[in-house]
Parts: structure tokens; C-alpha cells; sequence
């Protein structure tokens, strides 16, 4: 999640925000993964029934270009991070990508998360 979280930084995060309130575009939110049994930290950017492109680097959420100052130039140079096809999100899914693309593991391998697989809300980091 480079620059927006350093490792090693501590971070409060408002557990069963999902819960009560439907995540939005922008939140960090927790996701388990529970083949590893990690709790991993990601950003929401694509909303149920969006549809998602990136193309030379930018994401397009239903053609319109989002603007992600968090994303720092410099952690999105690789194919992996400047292209992906479009993709339509299912009902109550989202679509969640590390501020550090290049070195990202998140939607765009495992796909659009449901709902209830976000843990919880960053609240606040020291």
C-alpha cells in the first residue's frame, strides 16, 4: 500500500464497519485471505455492478478515467499494472487494488470480493 502505508506503520481499523455501512470507493478495507491465513489491506476502487478497465496505467471505472492520487507513478510501470480488460462486478462485490500496483496482489488475480469478506475500515494510521 506504498506511499499511503509504510511497513511496519501501525493501523487502526474500524472492525464490522461493513457491517453497517456499504464500503465505498476510496476506503481501505481489510480482506481475508484464508488460504494463507493473512489479513491483507487493499483499496476499494470499483463498486457492484461497475465495470472496471486499466488502461496505460489509469484505471476507468464505466469509461470514466479515476483519479487516484495515492497511486504513486513510480509503483505502476509493469503490464501488470498499465493494462487490464474490461470487467463487470457481479451484485454485491468490489472490486479492491494496492496503492503499490506493481507489487499488489488483488482483484485483478483473484477477482471481485463479496461483501461480507470485508473485515473492516481504516480509521486511522500512526
Amino acid at each position: 500500500m506504498l506511499p499511503t502505508l509504510r511497513p511496519g506503520q501501525i493501523v487502526i481499523v474500524g472492525a464490522g464497519h461493513y457491517r453497517r455501512h456499504p464500503p465505498q470507493r476510496g476506503d481501505i478495507a481489510t480482506v481475508r485471505d484464508e488460504a494463507r491465513g493473512w489479513l491483507m489491506i487493499k483499496r476499494v476502487v470499483g463498486l457492484p455492478g461497475e465495470t472496471l478497465e486499466i488502461r496505460e496505467g489509469v484505471v476507468h471505472v464505466d469509461g470514466k478515467a479515476l483519479k487516484e492520487t495515492y497511486v504513486a507513478a513510480g509503483n505502476a510501470r509493469s503490464e501488470y499494472s498499465t493494462r487490464m480488460r474490461p470487467t463487470t462486478l457481479p451484485a454485491g462485490h468490489y472490486f479492491l487494488l494496492g496503492d503499490n500496483r506493481d507489487s499488489s496482489e488483488d482483484s485483478r488475480i483473484w477477482g471481485a470480493v463479496p461483501r461480507e469478506d470485508l473485515e473492516s475500515k481504516l480509521s486511522a494510521r500512526l
